[in-house]
């Protein structure tokens, strides 16, 4: 800049908030605090405007530069420094650069300043960087699904060039598919729900029966034996953390979805037992069915709502003009009709 600056402020940013120092020619000066949230930021703004501060100073702290140098860029000059720079003017290189320091070496021109982009190409520049990133985790979870592979002797690299081609990508859907459709097919389970169970749960056929399976899952209640009564209580919360939470949220999707046994079975269970209670229980039921369906290799098939069949409807058409002895003709036609046996129930 050529112009001698006459008031400057220095900025030191901090995650949740900063210390803004003014400092001028004449030697006066100025410190406030403020909070970097969104009425705090404009505070500032009018703090700096209050006060014709013709340069602002700062760091290049991680991102916290960014939201001011955009708000403060409109009325005044904004100089983001290298903070190694920085330090080393201070002679301090060990100490946090504070607010006053700053405004000083922006009082004096000693700043020099970093190559600031405009906001859009910023923007599009972050979204080239995040576009690097995805690609980069997307090879680290390839790699993890071939050392998945590799681990249980599935060596589809040998002879496929890539195995998340088409054709790789079919045989690993076969692989799965034989349990993960069956899984599906039970009211309230989706893919992720589906996916999480088979990794939780591993071969059902380990256990003997599906009440077996829920008590390793920590499905069924506690058992209290005091003399020759028994109590029992809330859920043991056994095995696996993750399993349980998913069957629950898989049993409350269940309950809102259209007909199904596992509906009713909470709507008979909701007014005993309440609500929570309800819910756990389609959720060991649910657990009881995977362990049969799963066993059998069947798919999950309602008992009572796949045999409901729609009213039959009668449709007369009536004319536009009518006489009384038409519409009579009419009515005992219609009556015939209704008397007539459903050739689907008798």
């Amino acid at each position: 800049m050529t112009e001698q600056i006459q008031i400057a402020a220095g900025l030191d940013l901090h995650k949740s908030f900063l210390i803004a120092t003014i400092l001028t020619l004449t030697g006066e000066k100025i410190v406030d605090r403020f909070n970097r949230t969104q009425s705090g930021l404009i505070a500032l703004k009018n703090w700096v405007m209050a006060h014709n501060v013709q340069a602002v100073g700062c760091e290049s702290t991680s991102d916290y530069w960014v939201q001011i140098y955009d708000l403060l860029i409109p009325i005044c000059d904004v100089i983001v420094g290298n903070a190694r720079d920085m330090k080393a003017l201070s002679h301090k290189k060990t100490d946090k650069i504070d607010s006053e320091f700053i405004a000083l070496i922006t009082l004096k021109g000693m700043i020099h300043p970093s190559r600031i982009f405009p906001r859009e190409h910023r923007e599009f520049r972050s979204t080239i960087r995040l576009r690097h990133k995805l690609v980069q985790k997307r090879s680290s979870i390839k790699n993890e699904i071939h050392h998945i592979l590799d681990s249980e002797l599935f060596r589809l690299s040998s002879v496929l060039s890539d195995i998340f081609g088409k054709s790789g990508v079919l045989i690993m859907r076969g692989i799965l598919n034989n349990e993960f459709e069956i899984l599906k097919s039970v009211p309230g389970i989706g893919d992720i729900v589906a996916i999480t169970l088979l990794a939780e749960i591993g071969d059902v056929r380990d256990f003997s029966t599906g009440d077996k399976l829920a008590s390793w899952l920590g499905m069924v209640p506690r058992v209290y034996q005091s003399a020759d009564k028994l109590r029992t209580g809330s859920i043991t919360k056994r095995g696996s953390r993750v399993a349980r939470w998913i069957l629950v949220q898989a049993a409350h999707a269940a309950v809102k979805a259209r007909d199904n046994d596992l509906k009713t079975f909470y709507s008979s269970k909701k007014d005993i037992i309440g609500a929570g209670k309800a819910i756990v229980s389609v959720a060991r039921k649910m657990i009881i069915i995977i362990w049969h369906l799963l066993t059998n290799d069947e798919i999950y098939k309602d008992t009572q709502y796949q045999s409901m069949k729609q009213a039959k409807k009668v449709y007369v058409k009536i004319p536009k003009k009518t006489s009384i002895e038409e519409v009579l003709q009419l009515l005992r036609d219609a009556a015939v009709i209704l008397k007539e046996p459903d050739p689907e129930t008798g």
